[in-house]
C-alpha cells in the first residue's frame, strides 16, 4: 500500500510539471460547435531576432509536441517575400536572402511557426529584423581613422581621427619604393598622435589603403569594411580655403597652381591649423603677418593685433615636417602666432613696411552714409577723407543694429584697384570691440547698378588700434562710385562703430 501511494505522488508531480511546462498557447484542443474537439499543433517559445552582418539570425525555443514535423519561417518586406521549412528541433537560422538577392538594408516582418505531420500549423509568432550593411547608420557612424594623406614626393604624412570604440583591428597597407608591401598597424596609442609621417620611402603612384574591422554590441559578426583608398584630391580645411579664395579667388584650386607654390603669405588673423601647409609639396618658405599694418605700441594687444593658430601641435609638425622634406624657412612679423615653437629655422622680422599706394585725391569730397545722421546729430562724415588718422567717424549709439553704407562719388569715372581702410585709436577698451571686423567694398559706374570689388562679399579687417588695411582688388575697376558697407557693433546694450580713414587707390 506505501508503494502504491508513493507511485501515485510521483505520478500527480509529473503531470503538473507538464502542465506546467505547456500553456493553452503551446498545445491545446479546442471544441466545434458538435462538441469535436480539434488538436492545435504547439507554437514556439522565446523567439529573437539579431542583426548580422548582411543577414538576420532567428532563434527560438520549440515545443515539445510530438506531433511536430517541421518550423515554418516566412520573411517578407512589402511585396517581397520569401520562407523556409526546417527539421523539427532546429533552433536557429540564418536569413541572409529574399528570393535570390541580398536582403539590402530593409528591415523585414519574420514569422515562425510549427508544423505537424498532417501539415497543420500552430499559432505563429512574429518578429522584426534588420541587417547590417554598409548603409546601416551605425555602420556609417564609424570614421575611417585615417583622415588624410598628405604626399610630398616620396613620403606620406597622415592624420588621424579619433579611435571609436568598436574598432578591433585596423592597418594601412602602401607600396615602398623599392616595390616591397608596407604595412602599418593602427592601434589606439598610434592614432592618438594625430599625425605622423611614414618612415618609409613610398611609391605615391601606387594606392594608399586603410583595412578596418569592427564589432557591434548588437550585431552577432564582425564587420569588416572595405578598404579605403585615398586619392590625389587635396582636402583643405574651411577656414584655410576661404583664406585662399580671399587672396586669389579660388573655388576650386588648380593643381598646377599648388604645385607651383613655394612661398605663402599667411595673415588671415586667425587659422584652425596648419596643416593644409602638407598640401604643398614645393613650399619652401611661410611668411606670417607681413600685411598688417599697426603702430608698434600695439605689437603687444594679443586680442587685436596678434594672428592666432589653434591647433599648436599640429601646426608645428607641419611646419617641422617641410623644414625637414623640403627646407622650409619661415619668416614671422611682430609677435603674430605666439603659440608656435620658434625653431631655427625662424627668422623675426619685426614691423612691416606698409607698401606705397597712388591715392585717389578725395580733396572736396566727402562719404555719404545710410542711414543718414539724425537731425542734429553730427556723425563727422569728413573726417574721413581729411588725411588726419586721429579723428574719425562715428555714428550715434543706438538700440538697433545696422549695416552702415558709407558712399562717395569720384565725380566722374576713375580707374580704382583698391580701398584703404584706418581703424581709430580707441581709448577705452570696451568700446574698442565694436571696431569693424570686417567690411564690404562695391562699385558702380552710374549709382544704381553695383558690384563686389573683392573675391569674398565679406572682407576681413584687422581691428588693432590705429591698424591700417589695404583691400587690393583683384583687377582694377573703372568706377565713379565706391560703397564701403560696415557693421555696427554691441556695445553693452547699444551698438555702434566707428572708422578714422577711408581712402582709395
Amino acid at each position: 500500500m506505501k508503494t502504491i501511494c508513493k507511485i501515485t505522488a510521483m505520478l500527480a508531480v509529473a503531470l503538473l510539471m507538464v502542465s506546467c511546462g505547456e500553456s493553452l498557447e503551446d498545445t491545446y484542443k479546442d471544441y466545434s460547435g458538435d462538441g469535436t474537439s480539434i488538436r492545435y499543433t504547439g507554437r514556439c517559445r522565446n523567439i529573437s531576432v539579431t542583426g548580422g552582418w548582411q543577414r538576420m539570425v532567428l532563434n527560438w525555443t520549440n515545443n515539445v509536441d510530438p506531433i511536430i514535423k517541421n518550423v515554418k519561417i516566412v520573411w517578407k518586406y512589402e511585396d517581397e517575400a520569401d520562407s523556409v521549412y526546417l527539421p523539427a528541433g532546429t533552433t536557429e537560422y540564418s536569413i541572409d536572402h529574399i528570393g535570390s538577392e541580398p536582403l539590402g538594408d530593409r528591415s523585414f516582418e519574420i514569422t515562425i511557426c510549427s508544423v505537424s505531420e498532417q501539415g497543420v500549423e500552430s499559432l505563429s509568432n512574429t518578429v522584426y529584423g534588420r541587417p547590417y550593411t554598409y548603409t546601416h547608420e551605425e555602420v556609417q557612424a564609424f570614421n575611417r581613422l585615417v583622415s588624410s594623406a598628405y604626399k610630398i614626393r616620396d613620403r606620406v604624412i597622415l592624420t588621424f581621427l579619433p579611435w571609436q570604440e568598436g574598432i578591433s583591428a585596423a592597418h594601412l597597407t602602401y607600396t615602398k619604393k623599392d616595390g616591397s608591401q608596407g604595412y602599418l598597424e593602427l592601434t589606439p596609442e598610434q592614432v592618438a598622435m594625430n599625425y605622423y609621417m611614414l618612415e618609409d620611402e613610398v611609391d605615391n603612384d601606387k594606392p594608399i589603403v586603410v583595412h578596418r574591422t569592427a564589432k557591434l554590441e548588437t550585431c552577432v559578426d564582425e564587420i569588416e569594411f572595405l578598404p579605403y583608398e585615398f586619392d590625389d584630391t587635396r582636402i583643405f580645411n574651411s577656414d584655410f580655403l576661404e583664406d585662399l579664395r580671399r587672396q586669389f579667388g579660388f573655388e576650386e584650386i588648380p593643381e598646377d597652381w599648388i604645385e607651383r607654390q613655394t612661398v605663402l603669405y599667411l595673415d588671415a588673423l586667425s587659422y584652425n591649423s596648419f596643416i593644409d601647409l602638407l598640401n604643398f609639396p614645393n613650399l619652401k618658405k611661410v611668411v606670417l603677418g607681413s600685411r598688417r599694418y599697426f603702430p608698434e605700441s600695439e605689437v603687444d594687444d594679443e586680442e587685436y593685433a596678434q594672428d592666432i593658430v589653434m591647433d599648436v601641435e599640429e601646426s608645428n609638425f607641419a611646419l617641422q615636417v617641410l623644414h625637414e622634406l623640403n627646407g622650409l624657412t619661415v619668416e614671422r612679423y611682430n609677435n603674430h602666432f605666439p603659440q608656435l615653437e620658434v625653431k631655427d629655422f625662424f627668422t623675426e622680422k619685426g614691423q612691416p613696411v606698409e607698401p606705397k599706394k597712388r591715392l585717389i585725391d578725395l580733396t572736396g569730397k566727402t562719404f555719404k552714409v545710410s542711414p543718414e545722421d539724425e537731425m542734429g546729430f553730427n556723425s563727422h562724415l569728413p573726417n574721413l577723407t581729411d588725411g588726419d588718422p586721429s579723428t574719425f567717424w562715428q555714428p550715434r549709439l543706438t538700440g538697433e543694429a545696422y549695416q552702415y553704407e558709407l558712399s562717395i562719388d569720384l565725380g566722374e569715372v576713375k580707374a580704382v584697384s583698391g580701398v584703404k581702410i584706418v581703424q581709430r585709436m580707441w581709448e577705452n577698451e570696451q568700446e574698442h570691440m565694436v571696431a569693424p571686423k570686417s567690411c564690404r567694398v562695391l562699385l558702380s559706374e552710374n549709382g544704381a547698378e553695383w558690384g563686389y570689388a573683392t573675391y569674398l562679399e565679406s572682407y576681413p579687417l584687422g581691428a588693432a588700434n590705429g591698424e591700417v588695411n589695404y583691400i587690393d582688388f583683384p583687377f582694377t575697376f573703372g568706377a565713379r562710385y565706391v560703397m564701403v558697407v560696415v557693421p555696427s557693433g554691441f556695445y553693452f546694450t547699444l551698438n555702434f562703430t566707428s572708422i578714422a580713414e577711408i581712402s582709395l587707390y
